[in-house]
């Protein structure tokens, strides 16, 4: 067995800050193309409700808001030929103005923007079930074969963001409610969704300060900065500071990050909050390479648009818009966490 040192004490959590009433939650979405097959990271917008107006606006009309919205906010708007792509997504849905026309001229705008990011989600039809709850939960603990704990953050996505910060804040305290000299962190299934709540479950495990922030094409900043007790979203508390949280018994004193192939979107950005963190290395293989920022709009039709308006940046500045490579790549990333959390415990120990 690994020889491992003893993790130091936590101090308490208090995270009891006001709600910031501009951040929401958002939604994944399983769609055709490698860019729709991963969920999305929001970082401002709001939800429609259910497809159920009484009278539909015109294809056209959402198509022409599409356009609108993707030329004026979209990362990449700038190099993309907008009255070619206005022309031929105007005579794809010539040829069919249903919903299913709409949705491919509207796929086709996006394609476009090459950001591997963008989606469209077309509005729910009456009566069908909006499926919000997760098939796995959005994290779960686990021990290495040797013992190390293993903390596994999973994708999410739906309504009740409170409810799954404090299910990921639970798995974070039950990982870590024995000593132990390090912790694993495995992002490798994590194909997105909403991250701010495997953000607020992890965020005893980050250091105070600046952990990140999403850049826009005109180099504005949105920064996230943690306070040690919750999270600033460009200055202002994040709406989930005030769900009341527990806190882990102990600390690991080194982290050990895991990604993988499926490792996308959100589950790329809150892996990137530890980067540059100095107790942290990152194993596995090289991520889906979407660790950008979308924004959801909501849509005449009742429909959604989730635009790519942002890269990612590390606490260091450095810029992510391209697959995540880790520090060791491996396809054995448990056991390599396991050896370097072990020497470097050691280390630690010695004389």
């Amino acid at each position: 067995r690994l020889s491992l040192c003893r993790g130091r004490k936590s101090g308490r959590l208090n995270s009891g800050v006001r709600a910031h009433p501009n951040m929401v939650t958002s939604q994944g979405s399983a769609m055709r193309t490698r860019s729709q097959k991963f969920g999305f990271v929001l970082l401002m917008g709001i939800f429609p409700a259910l497809a159920d107006t009484p009278q539909s606006p015109p294809s056209s009309a959402v198509l022409d808001r599409v356009l609108e919205i993707s030329e004026q906010d979209a990362l990449n708007a700038p190099s993309v030929d907008w009255p070619s792509v206005t022309r031929t997504s105007k005579e794809i849905l010539a040829k069919d103005d249903t919903e299913t026309g709409l949705t491919t001229s509207i796929r086709y705008v996006l394609s476009k923007l090459q950001d591997h990011h963008s989606t469209y989600r077309p509005p729910q039809a009456k009566g069908v079930a909006d499926r919000t709850r997760p098939l796995v939960p959005i994290a779960s603990s686990s021990k290495s074969s040797e013992g190390t704990p293993v903390l596994s953050i999973n994708s999410w996505s739906g309504r009740d963001a409170k409810l799954a910060t404090t299910d990921a804040r639970q798995a974070l305290v039950k990982a870590l409610d024995q000593e132990h000299c390090g912790l694993i962190l495995d992002f490798s299934q994590n194909g997105g969704g909403n991250m701010w709540p495997m953000a607020m479950g992890v965020l005893p495990l980050l250091t105070e300060g600046t952990l990140g922030a999403f850049e826009n094409r005109d180099s504005v900043k949105t920064t996230i900065v943690s306070t040690g007790k919750g999270l600033l979203v460009s200055g202002s508390p994040h709406f989930l500071n005030y769900v009341s949280l527990p806190s882990p018994t102990y600390l690991p004193n080194y982290i050990a990050i895991v990604l993988g192939k499926r490792t996308a979107s959100s589950g790329e950005i809150t892996a990137l909050l530890f980067k540059g963190q100095s107790n942290v290395r990152f194993f596995g293989q090289r991520t889906a390479g979407v660790p950008t920022s979308n924004r959801v709009y909501p849509l005449p039709n009742g429909g959604t648009l989730a635009l790519t308006t942002a890269v990612t940046l590390d606490r260091d500045g450095n810029k992510y818009s391209e697959p995540v490579v880790p520090d060791l790549e491996t396809d054995k990333p448990i056991d390599a966490a396991d050896s370097w959390i072990s020497t470097s415990c050691s280390m630690q120990r010695a004389p």
